[in-house]
């Protein structure tokens, strides 16, 4: 058995208050997750964390959904490790990425850096590659490494690390499989580091990061950690059932089902896999309700929610059907707007994305008056009003989604391609500049200012600019011709 302390937690900005509250000295976190939660904080938000004497309060400052982006939360799954970083609980992050997370210098690798909010040129330039298939940085002015799961051994790290595991690392997106047997990773980060400080795990099924259906690898990997060979086995019977199902093994997966259920009659996963299971297999709809209670009865977690079904088509990339939207919509109808506010808000950014315009804007003219003017959503709005050319009635959604740190970069660059189309190319670059002050490192917002500054004759300022985006490509393929032999 561990002696080293296990949290499960449903989503990952939990993942600050445990490691706060746990805090002595900065520690080396090792991170595996699909998403580097790592978006920039305000300093107002920073200044208020820094203020809290108890974890009740650093909790009551964690957004209660990843759609709450009131600004009267200070940290969310999405900016966690910033503010990690901050409060001085970790100082250098290996983030263990999946295969389709680019680790090698390259174009992608820089393409997606460089979009962060916060990032300088010169902070994205020194990234150096470590070890063996791995780099090494600052983002944030945080110490961080990507690297694959087998090349811990060889970045010298120290032996007291936290181990952060979001289970949404093993699935892959939109199929909604596993790429790989948990346990391969997890015991060879073990073994290759030794045990951990802490070990926190997240779910995110809330989010729509994870399927519901794979819920049970965090109790799969807490008892890899645990070495409970017990529920180990049984937790590896339903990757088993998980598998049959992919490859429309119906009745070996009933099987399978059946069986976990006798051997461990009070686990909601197996309830819930074997109504999958009796589902996919035609058995009467009757035998799949009676699968599909017992697992809500046992934990409240798999009772059905339209909020993670609505979320997880754009967070795990699925496509969305005109017939499943219609159901999502039919279901939204039935529920009370004052007690599901974010799943109207979900639903409504499927419907602006997919150009139901009309639907979503009253979704949010019906929501509570704190989250009427929800940035994203009015963002989502926006941007298919500019793609049918409604560019006046884009803008003041965009002011709204431009008051958002999360959408404030979006927003801006999208206000000044609005005021270029419309004629107003000073308008047009003063967004562009601001856009380029919260993103230092993307060139997108440069090159998009080189334009104004042609159309306005500003020959001084073009030319200045125009050389300082030539010293940035150069750069960066130089880098790119350096790292590459």
């Amino acid at each position: 058995m561990t002696d080293f302390p296990i949290h499960i937690a449903e989503e990952h900005s939990a993942t600050l208050a445990i490691w706060w509250q746990h805090r002595a000295s900065p520690k080396t976190a090792v991170y595996i997750d699909a998403h580097l939660d790592l978006q920039q904080i305000s300093d107002a938000h920073i200044h208020q964390l820094k203020q809290c004497e108890h974890r009740d309060q650093l909790n009551a400052l964690e957004a209660p959904h990843h759609l709450n982006q009131s600004d009267q939360y200070a940290y969310g799954i999405e900016n966690f490790l910033h503010a990690a970083h901050e409060l001085k609980l970790i100082d250098r992050l290996i983030w263990v990425v999946p295969p389709h997370i680019p680790r090698n210098y390259s174009q992608e690798l820089l393409a997606y850096i460089q979009q962060m909010d916060g990032i300088g040129f010169e902070e994205m330039m020194r990234f150096q590659p470590v070890g063996e298939n791995a780099l090494r940085g600052t983002l944030l002015g945080l110490d961080i490494t990507l690297c694959d799961y087998s090349a811990l051994e060889h970045l010298a790290l120290e032996q007291d690390y936290y181990l952060d595991i979001d289970i949404d690392y093993f699935v892959k997106v939109p199929e909604d499989q596993l790429w790989v047997d948990p346990a391969i990773v997890i015991q060879s980060i073990i073994k290759q580091l030794g045990p951990p400080t802490l070990a926190s795990i997240s779910l995110a099924v809330s989010s729509g990061f994870t399927p519901l259906s794979l819920r049970f690898i965090g109790d799969y990997i807490e008892s890899i950690l645990k070495q409970d060979t017990s529920e180990y086995q049984h937790f590896q019977q339903l990757i088993n059932l998980h598998t049959s199902l992919a490859q429309n093994q119906y009745d070996q997966a009933v099987s399978l089902g059946q069986q976990l259920i006798e051997s461990k009659p009070n686990c909601a996963a197996s309830h819930f896999m074997l109504s999958k299971a009796l589902s996919a297999s035609n058995a009467p709809v009757e035998q799949t309700k009676i699968a599909q209670q017992r697992a809500a009865e046992l934990d409240s977690a798999y009772i059905y929610n339209l909020s993670s079904e609505a979320c997880g088509f754009p967070n795990r990339f699925k496509p969305l059907s005109i017939n499943q939207l219609n159901t999502l919509v039919s279901r939204l109808n039935e529920l009370d707007p004052a007690d599901s506010q974010y799943t109207h808000i979900a639903v409504a950014q499927l419907l602006a994305t997919h150009q139901h315009l009309k639907p979503a804007w009253q979704i949010a003219q019906n929501l509570s008056p704190n989250m009427q003017h929800h940035p994203e959503l009015m963002l989502n709005i926006a941007q298919s009003l500019i793609s049918i050319n409604q560019l006046h009635l884009a803008l003041p959604l965009l002011e709204t989604a431009a008051k958002s740190i999360k959408t404030r970069t979006t927003a801006a660059m999208l206000r000044g391609d609005i005021y270029f189309k419309m004629g107003d190319a000073k308008r047009a670059q003063q967004q562009f500049k601001l856009a380029s002050e919260y993103a230092p490192a993307w060139l997108l917002p440069l090159e998009q200012q080189l334009l104004c500054l042609e159309v306005l004759s500003d020959t001084l300022a073009h030319e200045k600019l125009s050389s300082q985006i030539e010293a940035r490509k150069y750069i960066m393929q130089a880098s790119l011709k350096t790292h590459s032999k």
